[in-house]
């Protein structure tokens, strides 16, 4: 799998430090964490960052294991492994 957009769209992806309050807010809470509406910015990115996964989760990744294909991913401008 290459790095095209399209193969790279995240499961779930975590708020960056610039997201609006309400989505970082609703994004702890479905990871289960209890969170104050009051809390700054910089406090909520903190916590966003204690409870982001270590490894991200591709869309298509999941798709394709769903269906008992193996992905293998190419490192970033490799072209001898990927010759396009």
């Amino acid at each position: 799998m290459d790095n095209a957009p399209y193969h790279s769209v995240q499961v779930d992806k975590a708020p960056n430090k610039y997201a609006p309050n309400r989505d970082m807010i609703e994004w702890l809470r479905r990871k289960g964490v209890e969170v104050s509406e009051k809390l700054h910015k910089v406090d909520l990115f903190s916590l966003i960052e204690k409870h982001r996964p270590q490894e991200k989760t591709f869309r298509v990744d999941r798709r394709l294991v769903e269906f008992g294909h193996p992905v293998l991913r190419l490192p970033p401008y490799k072209c001898d492994l990927s010759p396009i």
